[in-house]
């Protein structure tokens, strides 16, 4: 059984169904009980249809290891690193060797601006929040504050570590694979 799904099973004392997505390799948990629902509102989480009116619930804004969890959490989801780019401008290059970029982009602008408060309440200096098509996009530029990121958030997946150290022209200090 899955660990996430051990946790809830032990914790709220009900079963939980798991569906591997092969098209996009995911894990669906499916679990009906009005004890994990009820805790879930109780952190301030909305029940239904979610749109616009989801955001990170205050009990883990207050709480400093969970709010730097939370993001971390997102950033798995709805963040990205990359290689900084510019488009052609006169005498800029077209691509920043060495330079990385971190991204959150999403639907919920609740949510997005959340993390921006986070973000600098840790000195981590965030670009304005920008639209793209329909999504909020917040970005880390300045390197000494993606160092800080890393430091203090870190990345949950080797993925974005080793994309990291790729794009900052690092060796890796272990196997990340």
């Amino acid at each position: 059984m899955d660990k996430i799904a051990a946790v809830i099973t032990e914790e709220f004392g009900c079963l939980i169904k798991l569906y591997h997505r092969k098209d996009d390799n995911t894990i669906r948990y499916v679990l009906t009980s009005k004890k994990v629902v009820g805790f879930f509102k109780e952190l301030g989480l909305p029940v239904g249809e979610k749109g616009n009116k989801l955001g990170i619930p205050g009990a883990i804004m207050k709480d400093d290891k969970l709010v730097l969890a939370c993001v971390r959490g997102i950033f798995n989801t709805d963040g990205s690193i990359y290689r900084r780019y510019s488009k052609r401008y006169s005498g800029h290059a077209r691509v920043y060797r060495n330079y990385a970029v971190i991204q959150f982009k999403m639907v919920n602008h609740k949510v997005i601006r959340r993390i921006k408060c986070v973000l600098e309440k840790y000195c981590i200096k965030v670009n304005n929040i920008t639209k793209v098509l329909n999504c909020s996009v917040i970005r880390i530029t300045d390197q000494t504050s993606i160092k800080k990121f890393i430091s203090l958030i870190g990345f949950t997946h080797p993925y974005h570590e080793k994309r990291y150290l790729d794009i900052v022209g690092m060796i890796p200090t272990r196997n990340l694979d």
